[in-house]
């Protein structure tokens, strides 16, 4: 029987919670410490459930924006002809149903961090305005008659590959570019399975405490099943499978009968751990000492300038 964490008390942490020991999580903490302590536009990129959300917020918390406002706008989910007003603003009777004069997001987040959600899926009309404000700071409400300059630093987060889609025409390869300019990208929960242990008590400790549910640890054959399965709705995935099994286990232990069959019956091996993203890891905590990289991976220094050389990856200037 694996024990169940208890929940923890006293008033919530400050900065939102990036969990993990893993190389890779250690040294994407250590990324998004550094570009906090900047304004620069940031990319974040990773498949659904990856935790996109999580680390604006961590950036936002970490940076001197901190207490300044967190605003976010989900690209995919308004219509096109919405985006722009909600996004800039709009004026009082600049369309039907404008009865009320609206700031817009980049206005409500003046000082802080705007969070532009899958902003793959932003209609084109709306990127060409988006790039000036990015270059300029300028924002123009929807039936305005003068231009404010904004103070704002951007997020943008998506799970599509903007590269391939500036490749066929469905993103502007302009706003990508100023996009592109800090770049996180995240990896699938299969790649880091080394934290599942920390996630899996950490969630269920939380939703224990939020239920008030009394769930008395997990069972062998459910903890083998939670570590065998791939993920690949990530952590979120996650989140939602140990809360419904946690509602049913109330009052008792978490067996596998709590789990969802799809869990349970999962018997493919794990996905292989991304090699090139815990190379890159170990040297960016290293600061690109191939010596200390190589003894932190158990491998030879020659083996290390082997895949050195199989991903092209060089020394940035200044590593050192």
């Amino acid at each position: 029987m694996i024990s169940t964490p208890r929940p923890a008390t006293g008033p919530a942490r400050p900065s939102p919670q990036l969990l993990g020991r893993s190389l890779v999580m250690v040294a994407l903490r250590e990324q998004l410490d550094r570009i906090a302590r900047s304004s620069a536009t940031v990319l974040v990129t990773g498949e659904t459930g990856t935790g996109k959300d999580m680390v604006a917020r961590y950036l936002h918390a970490k940076s001197p924006r901190r207490d300044q406002p967190f605003v976010a706008l989900n690209c995919a989910a308004l219509p096109e002809a919405l985006i722009e007003s909600e996004l800039f603003g709009h004026a009082r009777g600049a369309f039907t149903g404008a009865h009320a004069a609206y700031p817009g997001k980049i206005r409500l987040a003046a000082g802080g961090t705007l969070v532009l959600d899958e902003i793959g899926d932003m209609a084109t009309q709306a990127q060409a305005r988006l790039l000036r404000f990015l270059e300029t700071g300028e924002v123009f409400s929807v039936g305005g008659l003068r231009t404010d300059v904004v103070d704002v630093r951007v997020v943008a987060a998506t799970h599509q590959d903007l590269a391939a889609r500036v490749q066929a025409g469905l993103f502007r390869k302009d706003v990508y570019y100023r996009l592109n300019i800090a770049r996180v990208e995240l990896l699938p929960l299969c790649a880091r399975r080394g934290d599942l242990d920390e996630l899996i008590g950490h969630f269920l400790a939380e939703v224990t405490q939020r239920h008030a549910l009394h769930v008395q640890g997990i069972s062998e054959p459910a903890h083998r099943a939670l570590l065998r399965y791939a993920w690949p709705g990530n952590i979120r995935e996650l989140k939602n499978v140990l809360e419904s099994a946690a509602l049913q286990a109330d009052g008792g232990a978490l067996h596998a009968r709590h789990l969802p069959t799809y869990v349970t019956a999962h018997t493919a091996p794990p996905q292989p751990v991304d090699e090139r993203a815990l190379l890159l890891a170990a040297l960016h905590q290293t600061k690109w000492n191939k010596s200390a990289a190589a003894a932190q991976l158990h491998w030879s220094r020659m083996t290390l300038y082997r895949k050195l050389s199989k991903y092209a990856l060089h020394e940035p200037p200044g590593a050192n």
